[in-house]
């Protein structure tokens, strides 16, 4: 099945006129390679900076609740923003385990992935404080400009792997070329015609063993 697909691919390209050779099948080869990497890296990166972000806002939320029930026990009254007592949305959640006698903090995933920065404690009287806050926008335009950077870097990385792909398939399909022209010339009876000094070049590969194999083959011809 896959055979046959090929053999279709390549039937549809000769129909169509397209020729594609070997640098560009290398450019595309090495261009894809290259974006998946960068893709994959810039997921990688980004979750592990909003990560990084939402333990440190969850650390500052907990030392704000911690703050905002002494200074409740001081006074006998809530005097810190955004805080409450015994909110009804507080989530199920967090508060299930503020009731079983622990503070705790919560992140609420919000559309459009802000999220909601939650902290809660226990009071001696039995009730729940609790804060809430969203992601600061600081946080957010320092993601907004990570994922641009990233995103620069991934087309980036994507050019500069087709800039190589183009370089190293055009020096190898060069020498291809000069290898089967060569090898046109001694099939059609310039028997002093060597394909390896046709190539030229001191480049040790694939192409070069060919190269020398098709003289070997030249050599033993002639001597028969």
């Amino acid at each position: 099945m896959r055979g046959h697909f090929r053999r279709l691919v390549a039937t549809g390209l000769e129909r169509a006129g397209i020729r594609t050779g070997l640098r560009w099948k290398l450019s595309a080869a090495i261009a894809l390679v290259g974006a998946l990497v960068a893709v994959a890296l810039s997921l990688v990166v980004h979750n592990a900076a909003r990560v990084s972000m939402l333990d440190n806002a969850r650390d500052l939320a907990d030392e704000r609740i911690m703050i905002a029930q002494r200074n409740f026990e001081l006074s006998g009254r809530v005097n810190f923003p955004n805080t409450k007592i015994d909110d009804p949305d507080l989530p199920e959640a967090l508060r299930e385990r503020v009731e079983a006698g622990r503070r705790a903090t919560y992140v609420a995933d919000r559309p459009g992935d802000v999220p909601d920065i939650w902290a809660a404690v226990p009071l001696k009287n039995g009730h729940v404080m609790s804060q809430h806050s969203g992601f600061t926008d600081r946080s957010s335009d320092i993601l907004q400009d990570l994922d641009q950077a990233l995103f620069i870097g991934s087309i980036a990385v994507v050019l500069g792997g087709s800039a190589l792909g183009v370089l190293i398939g055009g020096h190898l399909s060069r020498r291809l070329r000069k290898a089967a022209v060569a090898a046109g010339q001694l099939a059609g009876g310039e028997t002093d015609v060597r394909v390896r000094d046709a190539m030229g070049g001191v480049v040790r590969d694939e192409t070069d063993d060919l190269a020398s194999a098709v003289d070997a083959m030249a050599d033993a011809l002639r001597q028969r």
